[in-house]
């Protein structure tokens, strides 16, 4: 009976439709064919509708946070213009002193701090003019620079202005880290390395911008835009730490504080002639920081300054390495800054190689070494040629799993919520959204003449138990103490070699040549304190030089061509030192400096 009206009620409502329609009768296995056809347009049209839905919000999103930067920095302009001091601070002439003077200045009482924070406001305001390198000012920075002169000249940074990547929780202020999600959610406190600047008399004044997600070297934002390099700006100013390295390039920060998982601080320091320093993971906290990659930590993201020279990053470590710090993060080993290993006069056995196996240096990066161990070995140095131990397949193996160990969920999650960009997360979203083992075809295929990138794509891949992630967290920690038994064996104190494989790249060519930061994701993985030292710049030899770079690899192809048209830009390398030895590392930095300018 229940059959009979069903049928009826079919033949009342589909089935008369579709025999008037079709001209003759339908079959029951024709009508299915039929209904199931429609659920599936009707489900694309919804998924359609929604994401048409999501695109707007994330549209209005993004145009609601661009409008309030372009606000915040235009009500701060008005107030610099109609600030007193404008008729009496010489900007350049307190811009253009080095960090110590400055300092000894203010204690003095030759210059007021707030003369200092409102001459570095108005340079840094003028460099994000030029190349896009601020997020937004604190509001609130004239006040704290009055605490700091109620309080007296106690701090070892006294009224220094100090810029901050926007990955530091301020009080009332986001930190983004280059991601959507991460916005309009203020910071109800400062982070612990916030805190401890402020207690050492430094006046955090500007926040400066980052690549979306972070994990690209390139510096470019769906909020902030392009950040440009102000030595060059059709190339990039480096990333992650991307703002810093443009704004102290500029002249509109003396100090800033970055992070570094890859390279962060010493790609941009590289790229923009500045002096960056990667201390161990660890050794100052992070308590306060954005949750980049939280929950893993076979690789540590890590915090340290930028400066014009060493002697700035060497006050920075040793103003808040403090037991300060230590109440406030008690996770952090209470180790104070070692002045001895620093300042001893010793004579070091310096290991040094031209090349990671992963990526061959471009020319001027191959003779940033060579004059740097000359300079070094007439200071009374030895200098020992090495090969870095097993570095070709470890470096994208390790690198790509610990970053990526889910396959890029974590990542693809965030992007879903942004706007993608093309310039910095092209290619890794690309492979986030890509299913597994599609990638691993890929990776296959691609083999032949795109050796790196097939061990990136491989490495992407993730995890698929906690059994795998065990396994290769001991594998990691083996290549770890071997790294370090085969330094140890030949007796090093220290090493230096290429910063990058190549100077700074044009912009949009970081999403093709992942592979020229192997030379400092290395240090990440092994934990060892690592710093950057201007020492030259490209040279037309060095340019010429590079018709003879090999391009057996389609991303050595993109750095050959990057490399046309780079006389000029400032060429680094790169002073390494083992776990926990960043005094060490910071001395080997000072040489360098000093064997250069002698040289």
């Amino acid at each position: 009976m229940a059959l009979e009206m069903l049928k009826d009620m079919r033949s009342l409502i589909v089935g008369q439709y579709l025999e008037f329609y079709y001209g003759r009768p339908v079959s029951l296995i024709e009508e299915i064919l039929i209904y199931f056809s429609a659920c599936i347009l009707t489900y694309a049209f919804c998924r359609f509708l929604l994401r048409l839905r999501d695109k707007r919000r994330i549209e209005s999103k993004i145009c609601h946070f661009q409008q309030k930067y372009k606000k915040a920095k235009k009500i701060f302009k008005s107030k610099l213009e109609s600030n007193e001091r404008r008729q009496t601070v010489v900007i350049d002439n307190i811009t253009k002193l080095p960090l110590e003077e400055l300092i000894y200045k203010m204690k003095n009482k030759e210059l007021h701090p707030k003369d200092v924070l409102y001459a570095y406001q108005c340079k840094a305001i003028k460099a994000d003019d030029d190349v896009n390198c601020v997020v937004e000012p604190f509001f609130e920075a004239n006040d704290w620079c009055s605490e700091v002169v109620k309080n007296g000249d106690k701090g070892p940074l006294y009224g220094v202005p100090v810029s901050l990547k926007d990955i530091f929780g301020v009080k009332g202020y986001d930190a983004s880290g280059g991601i959507l999600d991460f916005l309009d959610q203020p910071y109800s406190e400062d982070a612990v390395i916030v805190q401890v600047l402020k207690r050492q008399g430094a006046v955090p004044f500007v926040k400066t911008p980052v690549p979306q997600t972070m994990l690209s070297y390139d510096c470019h934002n769906s909020v902030q835009g392009q950040t440009y390099n102000p030595l060059d700006k059709k190339r990039t100013p480096g990333g992650s730490s991307g703002g810093e390295g443009a704004l102290m390039a500029a002249g509109g920060s003396i100090i800033g504080f970055g992070g570094d998982i890859g390279g962060s601080i010493r790609i941009p320091a590289s790229f923009c002639g500045i002096c960056g320093f990667k201390p161990t993971a660890g050794r100052l906290s992070v308590k306060g920081l954005i949750p980049f990659l939280k929950g893993q930590d076979l690789l540590q993201s890590s915090i340290g300054p930028f400066g014009r020279d060493v002697s700035s990053l060497v006050l920075a470590m040793k103003s808040v390495m403090v037991p300060y710090m230590y109440e406030l993060d008690p996770t952090v080993p209470p180790m104070s800054f070692n002045t001895e290993v620093y300042e001893s006069k010793k004579r070091l056995k310096i290991g040094f190689y031209y090349e990671d196996g992963c990526t061959p240096v471009t020319p001027a990066c191959r003779r940033a070494v060579e004059i740097t161990k000359a300079a070094l070995e007439k200071q009374g140095h030895t200098l020992v040629e090495w090969s870095p131990y097993k570095t070709k397949t470890n470096i994208p193996y390790f690198y790509g799993k610990c970053v990526l160990p889910d396959g890029g969920k974590y990542f693809k999650n965030f992007l879903m919520k942004d706007r993608v960009c093309k310039v910095a997360v092209a290619n890794l979203n690309t492979v986030v959204s890509t299913p597994q083992w599609i990638r691993s075809i890929i990776a296959f295929l691609v083999k032949p003449f795109m050796p790196r990138l097939h061990q990136t794509i491989e490495a992407t891949n993730g995890f698929n138990t906690i059994t795998e992630y065990w396994y290769m967290g001991e594998a990691l920690k083996k290549w770890r103490n071997e790294f370090t038994e085969q330094w140890q064996s030949e007796g090093f104190d220290c090493l230096i070699c290429p910063s990058f494989a190549c100077p700074a790249l044009p912009i949009g060519y970081p999403a093709y040549c992942t592979s020229g930061a192997t030379y400092t994701c290395l240090y990440n993985l092994l934990n060892f304190p690592a710093g950057v030292v201007p020492v030259s710049k490209v040279t037309k030899e060095d340019e010429d030089a590079m018709k003879d770079y090999p391009t057996f690899d389609l991303q050595h192809k993109w750095i050959k061509k990057g490399m046309v048209g780079s006389r000029g830009l400032p060429v680094s390398v790169q002073c390494v030192a083992l776990t926990w030895q960043d005094e060490m590392c910071l001395r080997l930095m000072k040489d360098v400096e000093e064997a250069i300018k002698t040289d």
